[in-house]
């Protein structure tokens, strides 16, 4: 096996302070310094078939779809790969440049939005201009006490597995490149926030690659749809003390992880794109009115949410009401990288339906990751979905997003979809 890996700056430059993304509409929760860096990080493989994928992990909330397939686009073209074996994914950070299509929750940043292909296609040349043979390692432990179920509570389902996949040198054993994958939203800095950081992933990696200085550490988020941090929506300078205590932990724990790494038959290469289209429950005229109705008091925020979305509905509900069972289509990809799986989605995915996804392709195996190429809302568990609920994840954010929600069938057949392209890879 062939890897390279490398990374390009996205932070904006000195006078730029734009919004970042959540907590809120038309907030106007810009930023005003950077705390840390944010980056592209690139991964490009390459078997002894000469079978090739890239890799791409932005320190960002998430990417709209047009502008995910972009930069996949871009990328690809620099390491002569086509769009569909390129994945672009996002830590998710609620402190970076919004470019994802919730309205008001974070104007959308054309700037930023512009960098970004040019930036990702540098560090994907420069992935592949430094491939070379790598032997690959895998380990996980657990991180209690690090998370929470935010929507279940204490009784909620909580994934605590942090695994990590390390390649290396194999002349001397030096890491080359380090994935990490866990599941908690990035959000020790929240709405009081105006600094600019990846959270506590980012911050972890860059540790990371201090301490490992030909290294490129990439972090993978996984089912954070109900999951929070322990310690979330403080003031800023209580957060900015939490995140560092936290990245430390996290940290530590990457450690502990690659500490218990075991070779990996990584002989053979898999990559695939695809679509699953999934049930969307259309609103009637009289929902959408009780609904502006509903949120006309709360604020003026929402009232100008509203004001944008409700002509974005109406125009979906026209499109989609043409068919007889209204389906909307998302992106999603797979990974085969010898015994291991690794899918791809573009929601916030709630905890338990990964778990099934997981246990369906081999939980010591397989990787769930969310926010791929562009951004779809959450994947809420069946039970969100009662009629005209409200429900933030299953009602409410659709709405934020000008779009009719998804019907409760919507997670079974999500895992299908993402079931059968990881097993289509192997």
């Amino acid at each position: 096996m062939q890897a390279g890996f490398a990374r390009a700056d996205i932070t904006p430059p000195a006078g730029e302070h734009p919004e970042m993304m959540g907590f809120g509409p038309f907030l106007g929760r810009s930023a005003q310094e950077v705390l840390q860096p944010i980056h592209v990080r690139a991964s490009y493989l390459e078997d002894d078939a000469g079978q090739a994928a890239l890799l791409l992990s932005f320190d960002l909330c998430g990417l709209r779809e047009e502008l995910a397939d972009t930069i996949r686009g871009a990328a690809g073209r620099a390491v002569g790969l086509e769009p569909e074996r390129v994945i672009a994914a996002c830590t998710h950070t609620h402190s970076a440049p919004s470019v994802m299509p919730i309205i008001g929750w974070g104007e959308f940043d054309e700037a930023t939005a512009a960098r970004l292909p040019a930036l990702a296609a540098q560090a994907s040349k420069t992935a592949k201009a430094a491939a070379g043979p790598v032997s690959i390692t895998a380990g996980s432990c657990a991180l209690e006490g690090f998370s929470h179920n935010r929507v279940y509570g204490a009784g909620g389902p909580l994934d605590t597995q942090l695994s990590v996949i390390a390649f290396n040198a194999p002349e001397d054993g030096r890491l080359r490149g380090l994935w990490v994958h866990y599941t908690c939203h990035p959000v020790w800095l929240c709405e009081q926030s105006r600094v600019i950081s990846p959270d506590y992933c980012g911050v972890t990696m860059q540790a990371l690659e201090a301490c490992h200085s030909d290294a490129v550490c990439s972090f993978w988020q996984g089912t954070s749809g109900d999951i929070n941090p322990v310690r979330a929506h403080l003031k800023q300078e209580r957060s900015i003390v939490n995140l560092a205590h936290a990245a430390y932990r996290f940290r530590r724990s990457v450690e502990e992880a690659a500490a218990a790494c075991a070779p990996v038959a990584a002989g053979r290469l898999a990559v695939r794109s695809g679509r699953v289209a999934l049930p969307v429950g259309l609103h009637h005229e009289a929902d959408l009115r009780a609904f502006e109705a509903f949120v006309g008091p709360r604020s003026e925020g929402w009232r100008r949410l509203i004001a944008i979305a409700g002509p974005m509905l109406r125009a979906e509900a026209e499109r989609l009401g043409r068919s007889p069972e209204p389906r909307r289509e998302v992106p999603v990809a797979a990974l085969a990288l010898g015994e291991r799986t690794l899918v791809f989605h573009p929601f916030e995915m709630f905890t338990q339906i990964g778990q099934d996804i997981r246990r369906r392709l081999g939980s010591a195996t397989s990787w769930v990751v969310g926010y791929a190429n562009g951004y779809e809302g959450y994947a809420p568990t069946p039970d969100r979905f009662a009629p005209m609920s409200g429900d933030y994840a299953a009602h409410a954010v659709p709405l934020m997003m000008g779009r009719h929600p998804y019907r409760a069938t919507m997670a079974e057949e999500l895992v299908e979809g993402l079931v059968g392209l990881g097993r289509s890879v192997r």
